[in-house]
């Protein structure tokens, strides 16, 4: 299947127009129908509730098979993966630049990464750089 004839439905879990930075207790989705990457279906749904698991049947019932939200605490990470539903999490901003960026395909890099996970990512890299650059020092013949 060409890329460009895929399907797929998309929840963005949000809040006032952004996206909401936890899912554990975000209230609302946006349920996008993407075809040809276009959205050609969009509906709003309520994901409040006190159980965790009802808040991945809603999803299920709205059809979704991609979830993008803020931070998702890793026990219901995993409980919405498990009921195949591909999750991109640690996303933050604009509803609307957010859909832009997952139509493009752009989620991956740090543009949309919450900013306390851009920090993270920068803290990771440098302590990388630092030891590969120790281990050059340390190896080096004086």
């Amino acid at each position: 299947m060409d890329a460009n004839d895929q399907e797929t439905t998309v929840a963005f879990a949000v809040w006032n127009d952004r996206i909401a930075p936890m899912f554990d207790v975000a209230r609302q989705a946006q349920v996008m129908h993407v075809k040809s990457g276009q959205v050609v279906a969009m509906k709003a749904i309520s994901i409040e509730t006190q159980q965790p698991i009802q808040k991945v049947l809603r999803l299920i019932e709205a059809g979704v098979d991609t979830l993008v939200c803020g931070d998702i605490s890793r026990q219901l990470h995993a409980t919405v993966e498990a009921y195949g539903i591909h999750v991109f999490s640690s996303i933050g901003g604009d509803v609307r630049d957010v859909l832009e960026a997952f139509l493009l395909g752009g989620l991956e890099g740090k543009e949309y990464a919450m900013p306390a996970k851009v920090r993270q990512r920068r803290k990771s890299s440098s302590i990388a750089d630092y030891h590969r650059h120790s281990k050059k020092v340390v190896g080096e013949k004086h």
